[in-house]
């Protein structure tokens, strides 16, 4: 792989991203490298919904490269532990169109998810998708909490399962 900039994340067999590849055929310290070269660009999850840390939430140009008008933080204390984090979102969000919903999870097997909050974010990614927008779900350290949202979003509008449960509302 390469050892610097954007390309850090292509192979340098075949030039794809290092992620087209099977788990088993990329080393681990490659993988490392990726993840520490570009914490600005998030990852694409399925077309347009995009799951990352916060530094690519401070990504404006980014942001307004790939249409992001939802974000979702899931991370708790965030603007609190990075006060420009805090500024970045007060004075660019808005004048770009972009809303944020916070949901202050802490990261931790302790983290208790309520149904309809998670409910209630899935169905914002859904109607933001629907406009033609794209939407990045982010924490603040990349672990595991945050893909609760974009995992559920993904079970329940990606998949051939029929979920009784969902609320027509969220539709």
């Amino acid at each position: 792989m390469q050892q610097s900039g954007n390309i850090v994340r292509k192979c340098v067999n075949c030039g794809n991203d290092v992620s087209c590849h099977a788990s088993n055929v990329v080393a681990s310290a490659d993988i490392q490298k990726v993840l520490e070269s570009v914490e600005s660009i998030p990852s694409l999850i399925i077309p347009n919904l995009y799951l990352d840390g916060f530094i690519s939430a401070m990504n404006i140009p980014f942001l307004k490269e790939k249409n992001i008008k939802h974000i979702v933080n899931t991370a708790w204390g965030l603007e609190t532990q990075f006060p420009k984090y805090g500024q970045l979102k007060q004075t660019q969000y808005e004048s770009n169109g972009i809303t944020c919903v916070c949901l202050d999870w802490v990261d931790s097997e302790e983290q208790e998810v309520d149904m309809e909050v998670l409910l209630e974010v899935v169905g914002g990614i859904q109607r933001s998708l629907l406009a033609g927008e794209a939407v990045l779900v982010h924490c603040a350290q990349v672990h595991s909490v945050y893909h609760t949202a974009a995992c559920c979003y993904v079970l329940l509008f990606c998949s051939r399962i029929v979920f009784c449960l969902w609320p027509s509302s969220l539709s």
